[in-house]
């Protein structure tokens, strides 16, 4: 029977047990239950349109408000900071942001909150008649 590469080897398994029955100190086993537990993270999307002007690619960062988590996108892309906010750090008038499908509140201080799993789509504003 051939092994399954999706299985863990015997040596795999010996090693797992032995863990296991290993007797850590409480906080080190609070530690690996915070490092276990899920570690979902707001994802911000960019528009095909935003797309053509400025590197920004779909990406997972964190933040708990608009702010934190665009902050953290801008760390990696940096290009795309001028394009959303004006050198007041404000929402730029051409842009929008959603929230799991709601529009921001707040375009200046951007402290709406982001939940853990949230997505965040930014796109050019639309206007005109």
């Amino acid at each position: 029977m051939r092994k399954n590469a999706d299985f863990p080897s015997d040596e795999a398994n010996r090693m797992l047990r032995m863990a296991a029955q290993t007797r850590y100190p409480q906080s080190l086993y609070q530690l690996s239950e915070r490092c276990t537990t899920s570690s979902a993270m707001p994802t911000v999307r960019f528009t095909q349109n935003i797309q053509r002007h400025v590197a920004c690619p779909t990406r997972e960062v964190a933040g708990a408000t608009v702010r934190d988590v665009l902050e953290s996108y801008f760390r990696a892309h940096q290009q795309a900071r001028g394009y959303v906010l004006d050198d007041q750090g404000r929402l730029r008038q051409h842009m929008a942001i959603f929230i799991d499908g709601s529009q921001i509140r707040d375009r200046e201080g951007l402290c709406d909150h982001v939940g853990p799993d949230a997505v965040i789509d930014l796109v050019q504003a639309l206007s005109g008649g």
